[in-house]
């Protein structure tokens, strides 16, 4: 094994980690807007897949359909309503867990399989052997080399022909370490249309996002979502590592000196934690306030009072 794939290797064994911690905290909170049961959330997964997909649900009786990044099954689930055959992949067994009890409760075990893979490959699943691939809030927040790995494999998976659907987002590159899972990635086009040509991809659509819940995008910052549709033309014969170095000017900064931790998993974790607290909820905003105090290093010092006023109200309400 190369320094290349043994880098990928480390980074993907990060992204399993942080996403087992984030799931086992709170299952719905990453990924579905923080909804407050089971059928919001696939709700909103049948309304971003079919914005998301569009016309590319059409002939679905005999597609084999591929979501990397599947999570706990937010749109998974609603796939198997528009297609025979529907596999999830994702490198967190936790999350696997959840969509694979879902998927059983609701009687969808013969036409939904999940998959854990490592996150720098899919080697579980066969080349040329899936009709149509598509992942949403996922490879645009994943480390570039990861990102970089899943865009090769994608194309080796896919058959000649077929189409690649996803959200990324396009502008400004951002500053980021490549240690952080959760972090908003954004590619210059040109040079996302020379990764894309190096996986054996044209670019057929590229269209800015625009989303019912409302803005999606930071055009200041230079970060606008996009849905982005690729079709296969021919079989890669490059590596991950030239896929990565086409991405960037240069490489996502390695060092872990002196990093916080990830800026977006504190906010997420703030922001939920303070709407629980409106609720009245005050045992999960404690979990969710100590979680992000946990983890990131320049935690407000508002927070530590916050839990101080918080175990003085579960202790009143006791």
């Amino acid at each position: 094994m190369n320094t290349k794939e043994n880098k990928y290797k480390g980074l993907a064994a990060i992204l399993r980690r942080d996403w087992n911690r984030r799931i086992s905290l709170d299952r719905r909170m990453w990924m579905s807007e923080a909804v407050d049961s089971d059928e919001q959330m696939l709700a909103s997964g049948e309304r971003d897949l079919l914005l998301l997909l569009g016309e590319e649900i059409t002939d679905t009786a005999n597609k084999r359909v591929l979501e990397i990044g599947c999570g706990i099954g937010r749109m998974l689930i609603p796939a198997a309503k528009y297609f025979k055959s529907v596999v999830g992949v994702d490198v967190s067994e936790d999350a696997l867990n959840a969509a694979n009890l879902l998927i059983k409760s609701r009687g969808l075990s013969g036409s939904v399989e999940t998959i854990l893979v490592d996150g720098s490959d899919l080697l579980e699943i066969e080349s040329n052997s899936v009709d149509l691939i598509y992942s949403y809030g996922t490879l645009g927040i994943v480390p570039t080399g990861i990102f970089a790995c899943l865009l090769h494999e994608a194309g080796r998976i896919l058959r000649l022909g077929r189409v690649m659907r996803f959200q990324l987002y396009l502008g400004t590159e951002q500053a980021t370490i490549d240690q952080d899972t959760l972090a908003v990635r954004s590619y210059d086009l040109k040079k996302f249309t020379t990764a894309c040509a190096l996986c054996g991809f044209s670019i057929e659509l590229v269209e800015e996002l625009i989303h019912p819940i409302g803005n999606v995008s930071k055009p200041h910052e230079g970060i606008v979502a996009h849905i982005v549709s690729l079709k296969k033309e021919s079989e890669s014969t490059t590596k991950p590592a030239n896929v990565e170095l086409s991405l960037l000017d240069s490489p996502e900064n390695s060092s872990i000196e002196n990093w916080k931790g990830s800026a977006l998993e504190y906010q997420m974790a703030i922001t939920r934690a303070q709407k629980l607290v409106q609720c009245g909820n005050l045992a999960e905003a404690k979990a969710l306030f100590q979680y992000a105090a946990d983890n990131y290093a320049d935690a407000d010092k508002v927070i530590h009072k916050l839990l101080q006023e918080i175990d003085l109200a579960i202790a009143d309400k006791s």
